[in-house]
């Protein structure tokens, strides 16, 4: 996780006194930050003498600081937001996410980086890890400690402190960041409502992983409430400055519904029969009944399909059921609930949704 923020919003932060009667200039690099009516309002109260320095400090956190000194921003933060014009908030919390990718870096080689790895995937143990499991996992992490950098020893240390999150990507890799609930715990009280609810269910949904290996980790009910949020979201909340991606949000947990993942399809055919699993089936079931949402009637058409396909499935011959994954994406084209692709952020570059309580912009 690399910041990939531009050098000009450094320097406006670490230049700047962040007085509230200045106004503060607007930051093209993430919705958050653009203008809106609301930023312009200001501080019931004075700001206080000791929130003057907080860019200062955030720009001074990099890959050599301590616990310490993050957590005395982070504290400073917890007092100073409140008291802050909306502006103001909007470029602290992009610095925020600026000095959290500084902070995590791990530096060494790619030696160095393989031990991590290891040592990473097994701090943690299964809930039904035995003793005997649990035992020679703890001895592999004694072997592998004095090979890590003093850095990686210490963040080590530090997961679970001051937001640091030690978190399984998928496919045995581990990664650092910074854990979703940083900005609902500081920054989300003070935003606007739209932002707030959007950080809040981001959040939530990246607090633990949706997918991993291809698969479907949480229930099919859960994808099917995650993709009716984003949906009510871009109705409640038109003039978001988020509404790039939940609309992305919504289409990517709607495709899910109605395509699956390669490892967790919605449907499975073979030679005999033609199956949706009974979870699946029963949350399209009950999206018919969504008269509100717009994949009510989609619902509806693709149980009617099921049940065409269904009935002629043992008919139908082997070249007919070769045919059947041609026949499939034919109306998932129909009903439009196709995977979309990320939401672009400028050349070769997207927003990542899965990582934090907002999206922030990646490359590739």
């Amino acid at each position: 996780m690399t910041s990939l923020r531009t050098i000009g919003v450094c320097l406006v932060l670490a230049t700047s006194a962040c007085q509230p009667q200045q106004q503060q200039g607007s930051s093209s690099a993430h919705p958050a930050s653009q203008p809106r009516s609301s930023a312009a309002a200001t501080a019931k109260t004075p700001l206080p003498p000791q929130c003057d320095n907080i860019p200062l400090q955030m720009s001074a956190i990099t890959a050599n600081s301590d616990l310490q000194s993050l957590s005395v921003v982070n504290l400073a933060l917890k007092r100073c937001v409140p008291l802050v014009k909306m502006d103001t908030r909007k470029l602290w919390l992009e610095a925020s996410w600026d000095m959290y990718q500084r902070f995590l870096k791990l530096g060494g080689n790619s030696k160095n980086s393989l031990v991590w790895d290891e040592f990473s995937g097994i701090l943690e143990g299964y809930p039904d890890e035995s003793s005997e499991d649990k035992q020679a996992r703890l001895q592999r992490q004694a072997e592998l400690w004095p090979r890590l950098t003093p850095r990686m020893q210490q963040m080590s240390l530090w997961q679970g402190k001051e937001y640091i999150d030690n978190y399984y990507i998928g496919e045995g890799e581990m990664a650092l960041r910074r854990h979703p609930r940083f900005i609902v715990d500081i920054f989300s009280p003070y935003l606007p409502e739209d932002e707030q609810v959007f950080s809040r269910q981001l959040a939530k949904e990246n607090t633990t992983l949706t997918t991993n290996d291809a698969a479907l980790v949480i229930p099919w009910s859960e994808v099917s409430n995650r993709a009716l949020f984003w949906e009510r979201y871009l109705k409640r909340y038109p003039k978001s400055p988020y509404v790039k991606q939940a609309q992305f949000l919504f289409q990517w947990y709607q495709a899910i519904l109605f395509q699956g993942l390669d490892n967790t399809p919605v449907l499975e055919a073979d030679a005999k029969q033609l199956n949706i699993s009974a979870d699946a089936m029963a949350v399209h079931q009950a999206l018919t009944k969504k008269t509100g949402s717009s994949m009510a009637a989609k619902s509806s058409e693709l149980i009617q399909w099921l049940q065409q396909q269904q009935q002629r499935w043992p008919q139908m011959s082997a070249s007919e059921h070769a045919g059947f994954t041609a026949q499939r994406q034919q109306l998932y084209k129909k009903l439009k609930v196709g995977f979309p692709n990320p939401v672009s952020a400028g050349k070769n570059s997207h927003y990542d949704c899965f990582t934090d309580a907002l999206c922030h912009i990646s490359k590739g």
